[in-house]
């Protein structure tokens, strides 16, 4: 929780078009598509959410190296 990360990986997300909320309590994401999804919009919702991941991954790598 100190390093925010689930906040930086919400903000990542929503930078790339998806909403996906920080939860208070540690790093866990919250999603609520709609009811009704396709599978080419779930897989969508998926794609983003593991670029925003990967991009906060390796920021927190290369501020890890700066230490």
């Amino acid at each position: 929780p100190a390093l925010k990360v689930g906040a930086r990986i919400s903000k990542a997300a929503r930078d790339r078009g998806l909403i996906a909320r920080a939860m208070p309590h540690g790093d866990i994401l919250g999603f609520a598509p709609p009811l009704v999804t396709t599978k080419a919009e779930a897989e969508e919702i998926v794609a983003i959410a593991e670029s925003a991941v990967r991009s906060v991954m390796d920021e927190l790598v290369r501020e890890s190296e700066k230490i």
